[in-house]
């Protein structure tokens, strides 16, 4: 793959923080320098403890654990892909292996990111 293409964000696995019942903020970070790659924090007009002026439409906690699972997956799932579309471009017919083993990392980076 030429360089233009290659993801130039954060390098490394992400992971998800505080995604459990009752957190009202949610993270993700880098697992190599645990830096931080987004934050995304309560903006709730009914939470008398929320210093936050509600600035954009109302995105529930529920919403905001689904969001940071798949901002968290999205280097695994660009990988996927990448290596999906290098399988479709090759010249070579992909075998059943081949294609077993595209299935199983895309249905797992699916997997990382909705549960």
């Amino acid at each position: 793959m030429d360089k233009k293409k290659e993801f130039k964000g954060t390098k490394g696995e992400w992971w998800a923080c505080c995604t459990e019942e009752g957190s009202k903020s949610h993270y993700v970070f880098s697992k190599n320098s645990e830096s931080t790659i987004c934050a995304m924090r309560s903006n709730d007009p009914d939470d008398k403890s929320d210093k936050f002026e509600p600035m954009e439409e109302i995105v529930t906690v529920s919403e905001r654990q689904a969001n940071a699972k798949l901002i968290a997956a999205s280097p695994d799932l660009l990988k996927a892909c990448i290596h999906a579309l290098e399988m479709c471009q090759d010249k070579v017919m992909p075998t059943e292996n081949d294609l077993n083993i595209m299935a199983g990392r895309l249905k797992s980076v699916i997997e990382k990111s909705i549960n």
